[in-house]
């Protein structure tokens, strides 16, 4: 401590030392945060330094606060910077390290002052960070517990703050949201991407692959389930990536992707599909020989469908020469079954081929029903293809689908199709060549009739493939001969006086047959539908009219002989000769020799000679 005479002292404040200056003694300067009282007149050097020990003695203690370090600065003793998260206080002026040097090269001349954080915002490339320093990487805070300058580049997995994770310390976890996830992007540890419909958060930096196609399930391994949700992508694609959880409409239900996989032309091609691995191709690599170990660096090709695309092989090569071949696709792997003897010699060297049997590969199912439902899709085509739900009309029937398929007749196939509803299906006046199904309805005459089974070529009412719907009736104006009548058929008989409704279809023949209106007397054919006035049944002198089967009948006058009687049925009146039999024959003086059946066979009307009946008889 400096001595002092109370009664000499004149002290003078000269300020901040400078260099090239004449001092006196008991001048009294501000060097760093302390001051100084000359004591001994001199001419200030360049550095105080030069003269501190010899010339100037510590007056009072202190600090200076001097902001961040930088280099290429003169500090003095008791200088305060911050550097990183920590406050140095100087304890030999020297001037800080230049160019872009670090406050660790000089870390001898300061000592610590006060430990603190620096908030160095989010991580960067080529960036020199201090201890303390905290950054955001990802969605987690990180601590600097080293000095060091961080990776040069964030091109690969290996890159980033990882390169050097034994220089820091996790300060506070977090997640941070990326939104979708997307092909050929760096994600750092604890980001959390949507794939579909989940969440996922990383479990290690990496870049993600190169092609939406290969998706995220190229590196399933560096994600974890966040949240398993579902997203609904429309109406079922081809050539589209699903992913799992995704939801689509097929036909008239949703359905749940249960397998990552880049979609065919339908869903139904899709719900399980096999693959096929073929040959493992030229090993790559400049070394002689192929020893014992794992090697990655084999090319493959790949055949067949489903989930064999993105192959890679790995090939397992032991101390004997056996290889043991993995194949890994759409982030999974299976082991082939074939074990192939290879001598080392033949394994080795740029050029070299492996081998092995086709091994089939199965994959799981790729999609399940999640919510079953209905669409109608109009009447039931052969050239469309039908999902589960798809809700068709065939005939006067409607039918639910229950399978996948194409051209298969809803009507009498119930593996893949439901009865839903019965109903009619009006399809108008019978047409012999059309196909009619089950459920179709059409009109005969004055009947309409419900088909029961599929047919072509089957006219109702055959009842095998028609049972009678309902009965009505169709005016086809007079009758006519050689013409179709059927069941229903009314028609304005002989005379226009009657009207009658057919009830059997049939061919009318008014000269072989006899089935005209008038002449079916047991009402086989007609039925009488409206009459007239009995007498609008006589037509000619002599006719009579009698009740028939089919209504009033015309009973025309017989001819000279017959007397009127009921015919052999018993149903009807006729004109008949009386007494005529069989192969009798009469004769009398008081007959007449005319022909026969008129004279000569009843006993009203004989011959009058035998020779003249000889004669007919003879006939």
């Amino acid at each position: 401590m400096a001595e002092f005479k109370l009664g000499r002292i004149r002290f003078v404040w000269k300020g901040t030392w400078v260099t090239s200056t004449i001092y006196y003694k008991d001048d009294i300067i501000r060097h760093g945060g302390r001051t100084y009282i000359c004591i001994s007149g001199h001419t200030s050097a360049a550095l105080f330094s030069t003269d501190e020990s010899t010339k100037w003695q510590k007056f009072t203690d202190g600090t200076e606060w001097q902001s961040d370090w930088i280099s290429g600065v003169l500090y003095n003793k008791n200088d305060i910077v911050k550097y990183g998260g920590y406050l140095y206080v100087c304890n030999t002026s020297h001037t800080s390290e230049t160019p872009a040097g670090k406050l660790e090269t000089d870390q001898a001349k300061w000592d610590l002052f006060a430990e603190g954080f620096d908030w160095k915002d989010a991580w960067t490339v080529a960036t020199h960070f201090k201890v303390n320093d905290i950054v955001k990487y990802g969605g987690t805070l990180y601590l600097c517990t080293a000095p060091h300058t961080s990776s040069g580049t964030f091109t690969s997995d290996t890159d980033g703050l990882e390169a050097d994770s034994d220089k820091w310390d996790t300060f506070a976890q977090g997640q941070d949201w990326k939104t979708d996830w997307t092909a050929s992007t760096r994600y750092k540890k604890h980001d959390e991407v949507k794939y579909g419909g989940q969440l996922y958060i990383a479990n290690e930096g990496h870049f993600s692959g190169v092609s939406i196609t290969e998706g995220l399930e190229v590196d399933q391994t560096k994600w974890d389930y966040l949240h398993k949700g579902i997203e609904y992508k429309s109406v079922h694609a081809g050539t589209t990536r699903y992913k799992v959880n995704d939801v689509v409409k097929y036909g008239g239900g949703l359905w749940i992707c249960q397998v990552p996989h880049t979609s065919t032309t339908n869903l139904a091609t899709d719900v399980t599909a096999t693959g096929v691995a073929a040959t493992v191709d030229t090993i790559s690599g400049a070394d002689a020989t192929r020893t014992a170990g794992t090697y990655n660096d084999v090319s493959g090709t790949s055949s067949g469908s489903g989930t064999m695309v993105h192959t890679r092989f790995n090939v397992v090569v032991d101390g004997a020469g056996a290889c043991t071949v993995t194949i890994v696709h759409g982030g999974f792997g299976h082991v082939a079954t074939d074990v192939i003897s290879i001598p080392n010699t033949e394994i080795g060297g740029s050029g070299a081929t492996l081998t092995f049997n086709v091994a089939t590969i199965t994959t799981a199912t790729r999609w399940l029903e999640f919510i079953a439902g209905l669409e109608f899709e109009d009447s039931w085509s052969s050239a469309t293809n039908y999902q589960p739900g798809d809700f068709v009309t065939y005939g006067g029937y409607s039918y639910i689908s229950k399978t996948n398929n194409n051209n298969v007749i809803p009507f009498g196939n119930a593996s893949d199709w439901d009865l839903f509803t019965t109903g009619f299906s009006l399809q108008g006046d019978y047409a012999n060549g059309t196909a009619y199904k089950t459920g179709d309805v059409v009109r005969v005459g004055g009947y309409t009739y419900l088909c029961k089974a599929n047919s072509t070529g089957n006219r109702p009412p055959n009842l095998t493939y028609w049972e009678r719907l309902n009965s009505g009736i169709v005016w086809k104006d007079a009758w006519a001969d050689a013409t179709y009548y059927d069941a229903g058929d009314t028609v304005r008989g002989i005379g226009n006086v009657n009207s009658y409704i057919c009830i059997l279809a049939h061919t009318s023949d008014e000269v072989s047959v006899q089935n005209r209106p008038d002449q079916d007397v047991a009402g086989t054919y007609w039925k009488l539908l409206a009459g007239g006035v009995e007498s609008g049944n006589l037509t000619t002198v002599g006719d009579l009219v009698y009740y028939g089967g089919s209504g009033a009948i015309r009973l025309p006058v017989g001819t000279p002989g017959q007397v009127l009687k009921v015919n052999a049925a018993g149903d009807a009146p006729e004109w008949a000769y009386f007494g005529q039999v069989e192969g009798v024959y009469y004769v009398a003086p008081s007959g007449t020799d005319g022909v026969a059946p008129i004279d000569g066979v009843t006993l009203d009307k004989p011959w009058k000679s035998v020779r003249y009946a000889l004669n007919e008889i003879r006939k």
